[in-house]
């Protein structure tokens, strides 16, 4: 494991749910729809419109993984070091870019704009299927008067293609309820972020991914990703790292590369 800086500045916790927006515990921490919200305590929301990192998990993981994993946690911790709120909704299987997760990443930030101000930025930063995630808020709010645009994401190993992750995760599969591969094409329809490669340029991204991942492929998702939208104008920062899929592969972050990015 490589050592990494950690947040060590004051800072304040809250979990609540998204079915009554109060704040208050969290009984179940794995229910759908329980949030997880890091403030830093030397944050100034008076001086400056608050800045948003969206932790958006991974199959299987969930909004407490920020606060329980360290892998996971470091993304919270490089936020918060960066003077970033940081903000996670757990999706469960929905995470995986169903409409249903979409939904509930989009209401989460409706709350987290009446809370710290309507003129919030965020930056979506996917893990894994959380990739799916990213790139369908990206695209939904490419064309939305109700969110102030979204101009970089941050993704970890982060699916692109989801059509290249069936066969390979029984997660894909059964979040979309599909049998083969004719059947994810059919359910997934348009859903899919390369058939909206170019509404999806407008974004700068900065993208770790391990040069041994067999899981979700390298050439297939990120290195595709950066083929598709750079006749755009897109840009991809691609962070090429030793290792594989795993959250003890602590090379995907490069901390003073995503420090620069998230501060320019």
């Amino acid at each position: 494991m490589t050592d990494l800086p950690v947040y060590t500045g004051p800072m304040e916790e809250r979990r609540f749910h998204l079915a009554n927006s109060s704040v208050g515990p969290i009984v179940d921490a794995t229910d759908v729809g329980a949030v997880y919200l890091a403030v830093p305590g030397s944050v100034d929301l008076d001086r400056m419109p608050a800045r948003i990192v969206l932790g958006l998990h991974g199959s299987g993981r969930s909004a407490e993984s920020y606060a329980e994993i360290p892998f996971y946690r470091y993304q919270r911790d490089r936020a918060l070091r960066s003077q970033y709120i940081f903000a996670s909704v757990s999706n469960g299987p929905a995470g995986w870019g169903l409409d249903e997760g979409l939904q509930s990443v989009l209401i989460l930030m409706g709350l987290l704009c009446g809370e710290f101000g309507s003129d919030c930025t965020f930056v979506p930063w996917g893990s894994s299927a959380g990739g799916i995630m990213m790139f369908r808020v990206i695209h939904e709010l490419a064309d939305s008067d109700r969110f102030r645009p979204i101009d970089r994401g941050i993704g970890t190993f982060p699916v692109y293609d989801l059509f290249s992750l069936f066969g390979k995760s029984p997660g894909c599969g059964k979040a979309w309820r599909a049998e083969s591969m004719d059947e994810l094409k059919q359910n997934a329809g348009d859903r899919n972020p390369p058939l909206f490669a170019e509404n999806v340029a407008g974004c700068r991204y900065w993208i770790g991914h391990g040069i041994d991942d067999i899981l979700v492929d390298l050439t297939e998702n990120a290195e595709r990703l950066q083929r598709d939208i750079v006749p755009y104008g897109g840009e991809v920062v691609l962070h090429r790292a030793g290792g594989g899929h795993s959250t003890q592969n602590f090379l995907v972050y490069d901390d003073e590369a995503l420090g620069r990015f998230l501060d320019g």
